[in-house]
């Protein structure tokens, strides 16, 4: 052995995984099918986390069902591709089974129990050595012989089952805690959608109104904002006018509505329902979507310049500012209504219809890609951020899954995107309303970071528990058991046993022979 292996307790032995094996087998070759004729074709996409479901793992045909029948207490591994590795000790098999060539089998001698190999072939030493003896190729593989090559330190038979039976123990407490985190994403999701429903039905700022009596009432709102619309759009006309070019068209929000809403929530009396039209500035523009048709494709994208928006950009809220392509100065120039601005919303209208974020100060000008709509909120209406947080709550969101279309993929255009309709309060509410929710959002935040954390740090627990327990720290020895030495030998015998009672093969090559088909005989395991 290695000078480089640590010092075992005294009964242990260090060995090749083909010391403790009677045989390694590769796997038949045949064509699975749906259809239950023949017998149960495992392969190694049916292992999946340690677990196969034994209802979808498919049939074949196969000639030789003895050769390749699996039994329990045997263990197969994926021999090549990215799962190379990947064990499953077959505990329970429902019905006759072999197994695909892309498989080894690993035959364990009854004198010791079976798990105690399969725990090991999680731990991180067995990955270490799978992933020496893999790198370097351009597919990840093992094959038989360096499979039997592999160090594995062993215990007396004794210690081995203390060994699992320890590691059992750990592990049932450590997926309870599993289990019980798993639910957390949940309650996150569940908690994040409470705090919506409560900021857009005025539960979370019912304080603040008392002390904030005297606000605008919804008509003196609207008029308001009318008249200053009306304003900034005879001023705009004047300007136009001035410099000679074509009256400007009268916009279709110019004067807001308080619109009747078909949904049972009652809101406060100072607030009311307004669409999403509504609530849009009068700029020009103002309410765009993407380039139509072939206006902007992969042709005009460049490593450098304005950059596009996309879907992917946009997601739970949050702009990505990651991943982006670029269009020229001249393109953009063409594109320039569906150019977009900082505080401008963006919504993604194919694939995550509905996905909304703002525009970030930091992008300072972009361009809509075809499957995104904008909008410029006006600002002395709402607060754009508000307007996001709503686009969160199911109000929304089942407006918006109504106005989807249903072609070969989902669209939401942007005529449908302006009918929909939200709970408006008074603008100063509106900011108390996105402070109150970013504050809980935040505390949400910290308990999915927390949760990714013990995640990981349940992962290292049970490594730890594999690395304790194969370094001999995880059950006391005792110095009376039976010393793995005696194991290996009684294996080597009971091998050579199986080995001398098969008829011997003719022509066998130097170092290595088949002594059927798919079943190979390793130096070492003679």
């Amino acid at each position: 052995m290695s000078e480089e292996l640590r010092e075992l307790p005294e009964g242990w032995e260090w060995a090749t995984l083909g010391a403790l094996l009677l045989n390694i087998q590769y796997g038949y070759t045949a064509s699975a099918t749906d259809q239950p004729t023949g017998v149960k074709f495992l392969r190694i996409t049916d292992l999946q986390n340690n677990f196969v479901d034994w209802e979808t793992v498919p049939f074949c045909n196969c000639s030789e069902i003895a050769k390749y029948q699996l039994s329990e207490g045997d263990i197969v591994i994926a021999r090549t591709g990215a799962t190379t590795g990947k064990s499953f000790l077959l505990k329970k098999i429902p019905e006759t089974t072999v197994f695909a060539s892309y498989l080894i089998r690993l035959h364990t001698s009854s004198l010791y129990p079976p798990e105690y190999l399969a725990l090991f072939m999680q731990s991180a030493d067995y990955w270490q050595q799978i992933t020496t003896v893999s790198k370097g190729t351009a597919q990840p593989g093992a094959n038989a012989s360096i499979l039997s090559q592999l160090i594995i330190p062993v215990p007396p038979v004794k210690e081995q089952k203390q060994i699992i039976a320890k590691i059992e123990e750990l592990n049932d407490r450590t997926q309870r805690a599993k289990e019980a985190l798993d639910s957390i994403p949940q309650l996150c999701d569940r908690f994040r959608q409470s705090v919506l429903a409560a900021a857009f039905r005025g539960d979370l700022t019912a304080d603040w109104r008392e002390q904030n009596p005297d606000v605008e009432s919804p008509f003196e709102l609207i008029e308001r904002i009318y008249k200053l619309r009306k304003q900034q759009y005879e001023k705009d006309c004047i300007e136009v006018c001035k410099q000679g070019k074509k009256q400007l068209r009268k916009p279709s929000n110019l004067k807001p509505q308080i619109r009747d809403s078909e949904y049972l929530i009652e809101i406060p009396e100072s607030w009311f329902w307004s669409s999403f039209e509504d609530i849009s500035s009068i700029k020009q523009y103002a309410m765009s979507s993407g380039p139509f048709g072939s206006a902007l494709g992969t042709k005009d994208y460049k490593d450098s310049g304005i950059p596009v928006i996309r879907g992917q950009n946009i997601q739970n809220g949050k702009f990505l500012l990651s991943n982006f392509v670029y269009v020229s100065e001249e393109k953009a120039l063409e594109l320039s209504r569906s150019t977009a601005y900082p505080g401008d919303i963006v919504i993604v209208a194919v694939g995550s219809s509905g996905q909304a974020a703002l525009v970030p100060d930091s992008l300072h000008r972009a361009i809509l890609s075809q499957n995104c709509n904008k909008f410029t909120v006006d600002k002395l209406f709402v607060d754009p951020k508000f307007i996001v947080l709503s686009l969160q709550n199911e109000i929304a969101k089942s407006q918006m899954q109504e106005k989807t279309t249903d072609t070969v993929r989902q669209f939401l255009s942007l005529t449908n995107l302006k009918s929909t309709l939200f709970p408006i309060p008074p603008l100063n509410e509106q900011h108390e309303i996105v402070k109150r929710v970013e504050i809980l959002f935040g505390l949400i935040s910290q308990i999915q970071n927390q949760h990714k954390k013990v995640e990981s740090d349940l992962v290292k627990i049970n490594q730890s528990i594999l690395a304790k327990a194969f370094q001999g720290e995880l059950v006391p020895q005792n110095p009376d058991d039976e010393p793995a030495s005696v194991l290996l030998e009684r294996i080597r015998a009971e091998r050579e046993k199986l080995n001398n009672s098969k008829p011997k093969s003719r022509g066998t090559s130097k170092g290595k022979s088949k002594t059927s088909q798919g079943q190979v005989s390793i130096p070492g395991l003679e």
